[in-house]
């Protein structure tokens, strides 16, 4: 049970490694190939003009990156007129600013060099986006990987499933090589992204790069 259990815990590590830059590809073996991510949906919208200025939900923005020194405010900044530039109804919507752990620090020390105080954050302990009045929540996210695109869309928007209930937790175990005390564990399921709304009053995203996770399992091609 134990070792199932392990089985499907690595599996699922995977996927979550791949949330976000996964790019369907049958000829991939890899989890990286089973669906396309959020951050691939992103690029293909943005190719297809469907996320663009003229449109309220794709912005520019200068690089987010840790202070320089104690008097350094950029990502403070940069994040603060992010939120700031977005469609009001999006704003008024208890809105999520999903970014990389790495950015979410450098929002930090940012903040401190500001105020020369911790970050604001609610009664559960997370953190909200300063000058927004309370109603953004900074969601740092270690699927994203590292980069710099970070995205302004309202909770729920962004959505993971699969066809069949169940896949999350079923394993086959199989023995198909002539040596018995050879067994091969069989994870099968088909699953996707989503992202409901790209519309301006419910998501923006900014002009960075993401770059992503390696997966944490180990694959022979």
């Amino acid at each position: 049970l134990v070792m199932l259990q392990t089985a499907v815990r690595t599996f699922a590590e995977d996927l979550l490694d791949c949330l976000f830059p996964g790019e369907r590809d049958i000829n991939d073996q890899t989890p990286a190939g089973c669906f396309d991510g959020f951050d691939t949906i992103i690029n293909n919208d943005i190719s297809a003009s469907r996320i663009r200025v003229s449109l309220g939900n794709y912005r520019a923005t200068d690089t987010i990156a840790k202070p320089v020194d104690n008097n350094d405010t950029d990502a403070f900044d940069i994040l603060l007129e992010f939120y700031q530039a977005a469609n009001k109804m999006l704003r008024q919507s208890n809105a999520e600013l999903l970014l990389p752990f790495d950015l979410g620090d450098a929002y930090d020390m940012a903040y401190f060099n500001k105020f020369k105080y911790k970050p604001t954050m609610d009664n559960y302990g997370r953190t909200i986006l300063e000058g927004s009045g309370g109603k953004c929540q900074i969601v740092r996210s270690s699927v994203m990987g590292e980069g710099q695109r970070i995205v302004l869309t309202v909770p729920g928007n962004l959505d993971f499933g699969m066809n069949t209930l169940g896949d999350e937790e079923f394993v086959q175990v199989r023995t198909p090589y002539e040596d018995p005390n050879e067994i091969q564990f069989w994870i099968q399921g088909d699953y996707g992204c989503r992202i409901r709304s790209i519309h301006e009053k419910t998501f923006m995203v900014n002009d960075g790069s993401p770059v992503a996770n390696a997966l944490s399992g180990d694959y022979v091609s």
